[in-house]
């Protein structure tokens, strides 16, 4: 992805270090960022898609092998390269925007 004010490209490893990938700072020309709403949508189907699939995976097996230690030392590293190469494709494929802040508002109420 690449900053829409500076062109500064954000790569994957940068990425990672975002708090909030909806508004994030660039680090070049300090302007805020954000995600367009079709990159989010698209990166929140993909997360879902991959839970429910987790999910009925664990439905399926008995209580006593989802709690053995074995599995869980094979799962839990599975789902967090899962999500670690979905992440990977989805930043490299978003689009950002520059987060414009409503300047005449002093109350520092929004409607």
């Amino acid at each position: 992805m690449n900053c829409p004010g500076c062109n500064k490209k954000i790569g994957f490893l940068e990425s990672l270090t975002i708090i909030n990938p909806l508004h994030f700072k660039c680090k070049k020309c300090s302007n805020y960022i954000t995600l367009s709403r079709s990159s989010v949508k698209s990166y929140i189907l993909m997360l879902a898609i991959i839970f429910i699939i987790s999910f009925l995976g664990f439905y399926q097996l008995e209580s006593e092998k989802i709690l053995s230690k074995s599995f869980l030392l094979l799962i839990v590293p599975s789902i967090l390269i899962a999500v670690t190469i979905i992440h990977y494709f989805f930043w490299n494929n978003a689009s950002a925007e520059l987060k414009t802040q409503d300047k005449d508002n002093t109350s520092g109420l929004s409607c």
